[in-house]
């Protein structure tokens, strides 16, 4: 009762000090972006500034910009940019996307329980149990943060100015959307009360953002998503592990273990820059989308070479 208490208190909150709608949107970088198949509002949505609510905001995340040692993560200020990197994602994902609503730091609660009903791609019983609840606490984002997939709702709720953040939780959307074509998305959604269905979604919205990056070769994104990724991705396996502060040991361990993928890719940028200089061909297709290191590359390279040399 006492956290239904804080989420009532919350949301009440948020209605007073006139956050609550915003009639603005993101399309305005990118008009073409225009909803699903059951609504005519605006896929993306920016929520209307408050600097009492945001400043609020904004603290009640610095535990969050502690353990990721990224003072981006939920400072409710999300930049045009991280705005048109989401609006890429959809492009690229038009069809499994295109129901997804994803609001900038809005809250919205008429909306959202507008889109609790229509949404078909999960069952209506789903939606009224454990939706109604996860709908609610989803609200208290504007105030307290975390960056969400929304499956009941299909909504992506965005508080962080962090591309790879922001691509993770639409990754999550793709996955869902993949299970709502089989007819799964409700007990997909519901079987995050396991652990490991829950630390299996995180993987897999990681990777999506991931392999994304790279297949549109966003270097200097892919390296933030290494930064970001992997120890948010730690928080959870941390946290599951029920040892004291496990979500901050998970995550420091999750610096650790991202530091060898991220300098793998940067050797392997440089070889591949480096390459551009030479006669051998090694096709930005080869590099960007596999995670060679040096050396095979190297010895893809001197391969290359001694067939050329023979012939």
């Amino acid at each position: 009762m006492n956290i239904v208490k804080t989420v009532l208190l919350v949301c009440i909150v948020l209605s007073l000090t006139s956050c609550a709608t915003s009639k603005f949107s993101a399309n305005k970088y990118n008009p073409k972006i225009t909803a699903s198949n059951w609504t005519d509002e605006s896929q993306i949505e920016v929520g209307q500034p408050n600097i009492i609510v945001d400043s609020l905001g904004n603290i009640t995340g610095i535990p969050a910009k502690i353990l990721l040692l990224n003072p981006k993560i939920e400072n409710h200020n999300i930049s045009p940019e991280t705005v048109k990197i989401i609006e890429k994602y959809i492009d690229y994902n038009s069809e499994q996307m295109k129901d997804t609503k994803i609001r900038i730091n809005q809250f919205t609660p008429v909306g959202e329980f507008k889109r609790l009903v229509k949404n078909k791609k999960v069952q209506w019983w789903w939606r009224v149990f454990p939706g109604i609840p996860t709908t609610m606490f989803s609200l208290t984002g504007r105030l307290i943060g975390g960056d969400h997939y929304n499956p009941y709702t299909d909504t992506i709720n965005i508080y962080s100015d962090v591309p790879s953040v922001a691509l993770h939780e639409s990754g999550h959307a793709v996955d869902f959307s993949e299970h709502a074509k089989e007819g799964t998305a409700g007990i997909y959604a519901v079987g995050r009360i396991l652990t490991p269905v829950t630390l299996y979604q995180e993987h897999v919205a990681s990777e999506e953002a991931i392999n994304y990056l790279k297949e549109t070769k966003d270097r200097e994104g892919e390296k933030e998503a290494y930064k970001t990724l992997y120890p948010a991705g730690g928080t959870y396996v941390g946290g599951a592990t029920g040892i004291p502060f496990g979500s901050a040991v998970g995550a420091a361990a999750g610096h650790i273990v991202g530091v060898t993928p991220r300098k793998n890719r940067e050797k392997a940028f440089e070889v591949y820059d480096n390459a551009l200089w030479s006669d051998d061909i090694i096709s930005e297709e080869e590099l960007m989308l596999s995670d060679e290191t040096r050396g095979i590359l190297e010895g893809l390279k001197k391969s290359k070479a001694n067939s050329a040399q023979s012939n």
